[in-house]
């Protein structure tokens, strides 16, 4: 039989930073880790990771797709896209300096970012613009209150959930209001 397994040996890949997240399309897979390191792999057994230039020093968090299109998020507001299956990438302008902690591509235009201080980000256009929310609960004074969101899961445009530290918030209709589902 064919050896579908996905292995990295010290023989294939040496990198000395840490890497934070993978994404396995249908025919590459893409990781991302510190100091804005990328590695690529085409479908052969993914023996062999090619370089990928960044264009950041940043840490990178998290990676999603839809479509073939690429997005991280890293750290100090950064958000690459790469339009080409992840060969390149460019920085679109994310509006803040916060860390971008995990990102969720719901369609081709829809994505959405979790991010640290309760940031979590929306862009309905493919990321040339990002619609800022706050993640806490209406009526509750959220000074002094800092929670960093690392996950978010949304099941469709409205409904999602989203983590950090000891709480999960839930919204309902698409991010404009939030509830504490747990609090630890």
């Amino acid at each position: 039989g064919t050896d579908t397994s996905c292995s990295l040996s010290s023989d294939t890949l040496i990198y000395g930073g840490s890497l934070n997240s993978i994404n396995i399309g249908a025919f590459r897979a893409i990781t991302c880790g510190s100091s804005g390191k990328i590695l690529r792999s085409e479908l052969s057994n993914y023996r062999i990771w090619d370089n990928v230039q960044s264009g950041t020093a940043e840490d990178l968090n998290d990676i999603d797709e839809f479509a073939l299109i690429v997005y991280i998020v890293g750290n100090s507001g950064t958000i690459l896209k790469s339009t080409d299956e992840g060969e390149t990438f460019f920085q679109l302008n994310s509006g803040t300096q916060l860390n971008l902690n995990e990102v969720q591509c719901l369609s081709y235009d829809s994505i959405r970012i979790a991010g640290d201080s309760l940031l979590s980000l929306l862009s309905t256009n493919g990321g040339n613009t990002w619609i800022r929310q706050s993640v806490y609960q209406q009526g509750e004074d959220a000074s002094g209150f800092r929670v960093d969101l690392k996950a978010l899961h949304f099941i469709n445009f409205n409904t999602g959930w989203t983590a950090g530290d000891h709480y999960v918030f839930k919204t309902s209709n698409g991010g404009l209001n939030w509830s504490t589902r747990f609090k630890q």
